[in-house]
């Protein structure tokens, strides 16, 4: 494949802005590497919705490994994390170059980073309630993961309520393409000291950040032993903690400021010199 075709290999599989947007793991290592295996495993027939379902394979693995609550198991699993933080790449990449893309698609791979959110988690919990014989690290375990889990769905709620009051709509709104904000590459935030505890909480708790603090701690247990173990049981402490807060506390704010009634304002809008107007159990444009 030359330089050109290779060019244009790119551009077909990646996403739009894919040098720009997203995390600097996504930009630099995930897409890449997920591009070669892609090469690989597209003309062999794969399809989207296969390497989701691989990917997803992966992560269960890497849980189950977890769970076992010993260094080997651990380190093993981080490797596993890896591999599927790469073939989470996989499947839009073929759907892009097959022309395959899909809301089921789209809906089958946030079903599996939701999963990915509580079970990864919880089997460090469980993982370390089998090392050290103690189940409050279960308890550890699914407090951080209800957080992600709540984190990760404050968004797939909000628009599921959309829809809910689309089905109840009597009339014709206008959606207004981008009204929801378009994507911007995430700057650490300035003023407050708790906007900029929030947004190192988000941080530490996004996938591939998991993923690379895992395997440091993975690292540590194999390398130290028990002092090791003690730094991954203060990890698990350290992400609890903050996750049930965070998640909490933004499903709290975006209801006290009405946020999803704002949005829902910016994407779908009456025509000119129209309104629409709850009655009855339902909405009109009038």
């Amino acid at each position: 494949m030359t330089e050109l075709e290779w060019q244009d290999y790119r551009r077909r599989a990646l996403k739009p802005d894919a040098n720009r947007l997203g995390t600097w793991t996504a930009r630099h290592w995930g897409r890449p590497v997920a591009l070669r295996v892609t090469r690989i495993v597209g003309p062999l027939g794969m399809r989207a919705h296969q390497a989701t379902a691989a990917a997803a394979l992966v992560a269960m693995i890497a849980v189950v490994l977890l769970g076992i609550g010993t260094w080997w198991s651990w380190l093993t699993a981080a490797l596993f994390l890896h591999a599927w933080y790469v073939l989470d790449h996989v499947d839009g990449q073929l759907a892009r170059l097959n022309r395959t893309a899909s809301l089921d698609g789209t809906m089958l791979d946030y079903a599996m980073h939701h999963s990915w959110n509580v079970l990864v988690p919880m089997a460090c919990g469980f993982g370390l309630a089998r090392a050290q014989g103690q189940l409050l690290w279960c308890l550890a375990g699914a407090a951080w993961g209800w957080g992600a889990l709540l984190i990760g769905l404050r968004h797939d709620v909000r628009y599921k309520a959309f829809i809910q009051r689309l089905k109840l709509v009597h009339g014709e709104l206008r959606v207004v393409g981008g009204g929801g904000g378009r994507p911007q590459p995430g700057m650490p935030p300035t003023g407050r000291l708790r906007r900029r505890a929030t947004w190192l909480t988000l941080k530490m708790l996004e996938q591939h950040m998991v993923v690379a603090t895992l395997t440091t701690v993975a690292l540590a247990w194999t390398l130290l032993g028990d002092a090791g173990q003690i730094v991954t049981g203060c990890y698990v402490i350290a992400m609890a903690l903050p996750a049930m807060a965070a998640g909490i506390g933004l499903l709290v704010r975006s209801a006290a400021r009405e946020e999803a009634e704002h949005e829902f304002a910016a994407w779908f809008q009456p025509p000119p010199e129209q309104a629409l107007v709850h009655r009855d159990g339902w909405w009109h444009v009038e």
